[in-house]
């Protein structure tokens, strides 16, 4: 499956099995197997942090069911939780900006580091 990697954090992400380093609210595409991504302890533990986020390009078969959630929870600016009350890195889709948002311990902020 096409899978796409999104740095949602504040500082660069190396994945050891891509051999790339992911610059804060950048990403990169490639092909991976359901095996591949379920077999990856370490992008599972920044997916679950809201470090990385995964987005199918192309899916086939049961590609979607895959053993972490790779879909953020959404919120508005007016509903969402302090963003100190979250680990950092979490990660959400804000209905308002219609973007992703991440926690950076303090404040809400957007891909590119600006604070929503």
């Amino acid at each position: 499956m096409l899978v796409t990697f999104t740095n949602a954090s504040s500082s660069p992400i190396y994945l050891s099995q891509l051999y790339v380093e992911i610059a804060p609210g950048a990403f990169v595409t490639t092909q991976r197997t359901r095996a591949d991504l379920e077999g990856d302890q370490i992008l599972k533990a920044y997916v679950q942090a809201g470090s990385i986020t995964l987005s199918f390009a192309m899916e086939t078969g049961d590609s979607a069911a895959l053993g972490f959630s790779s879909v953020p929870v959404s919120y508005s600016n007016v509903t969402r939780p302090g963003a100190n009350l979250v680990p950092t890195f979490t990660a959400i889709w804000n209905t308002d900006d219609e973007a992703l948002n991440w926690s950076d311990g303090t404040n809400w902020r957007m891909a590119d580091g600006s604070i929503t």
